[in-house]
């Protein structure tokens, strides 16, 4: 099974062709991936349906904040809304960051500012066999 957003959308959009040869897990139709994958889409939509996420702006260079800055409260973390795996993440400690930033960033990219949420960071993943749990790990950072 594919593990980048990109292979598991290109197996979503040809689930067809696939499915006459493999076994292919229930995966999300196409524009749901892509609503998922893009942090700014994921974060109006948890706000629609009530879901609890940190307070979050989106940055597009040509047009701006979708908000006021001085709505949230720093730090803050600004990350690319298509960044995987903790790249192009950093944390801006005051709103003359959030200018900084903004002066050097170039069009073409869109970003969530997120306020920072304090607390440990904890992973729990199982592997599963027929329903049987044969292998987890758990981690936390603080």
């Amino acid at each position: 099974m594919a593990v980048s957003l990109a292979g598991i959308l290109k197996l979503s959009e040809h689930r067809k062709v696939f499915s006459d040869r493999v076994i292919i897990t229930p995966l999300a139709d196409p524009e749901t991936l892509k609503r998922a994958g893009d942090k700014g889409c994921l974060a109006v939509f948890a706000a629609t349906e009530g879901i609890p996420i940190p307070k979050t702006l989106v940055y597009d260079p040509a047009t701006g904040l979708n908000g006021p800055l001085e709505s949230l409260c720093f730090p803050v973390l600004i990350k690319p809304v298509d960044g995987t795996a903790g790249q192009g993440i950093e944390k801006l400690e005051t709103p003359s960051d959030f200018t900084l930033f903004a002066g050097r960033t170039k069009t073409g990219r869109r970003w969530v500012v997120q306020e920072v949420v304090g607390g440990a960071d904890v992973d729990c993943s199982v592997l599963c066999h027929q329903g049987r749990i044969v292998a987890w790990t758990f981690s936390e950072v603080c």
